[in-house]
């Protein structure tokens, strides 16, 4: 483990964090610009998601903890045989940090999606609701009696089975 100053990681943790917004509003874009979303507004998204997006900021904090501190060779012997040559690592940098934050979020999304990761880590890694729907309807039923029927309808993204080679 390296020690780096503290402003240092604080200015690189917001340049991972603007990496992570980056894609929330990716997110928050496309789900106003679907068709069959009711979503009307990014605030209406955020508002919907707030706490499911605060919960995965945490959950990919490690992932900027492990990367300013371990140099890329030893993240890699943990997980596999490859190293990188002795001389190349990855520059530290606000723009390396802002791109790791998006990709750390896209990668969420990817892996607790995937059919590869296990059911256990799926069930913790929460899903983001793609729309929530309320409606009330009112009027009157066949004995002409008056009606009033709320229903709320809440649609989240489900896993895509992976197609098998």
């Amino acid at each position: 483990m390296t020690g780096h100053p503290v402003s240092q990681d604080v200015l690189f943790y917001l340049a991972f964090l603007g990496g992570q917004l980056l894609f929330i509003l990716k997110r928050a874009a496309s789900a106003i610009r679907s068709k069959s979303n009711p979503t009307t507004s990014r605030r209406a998204f955020l508002y919907a998601n707030w706490d499911v997006l605060v919960i995965r900021v945490a959950i990919e904090l490690p992932i900027y903890w492990i990367w300013r501190h371990y140099p890329v060779n030893t993240i890699l012997s943990v997980f596999t045989s490859f190293k990188l040559p002795q001389a190349f690592d990855f520059p530290q940098g606000a723009i390396t940090f802002f791109t790791l934050g998006f990709i750390a979020d896209s990668l969420l999304d990817w892996f607790g999606a995937s059919a590869k990761a296990p059911e256990w880590l799926k069930e913790n890694i929460p899903a983001v609701t793609v729309y929530s729907s309320h409606s009330i309807s009112s009027g009157t039923d066949q004995t002409g009696a008056p009606v009033t029927v709320e229903n709320t309808m809440t649609v989240e993204k489900t896993a895509v089975p992976e197609a098998k080679s």
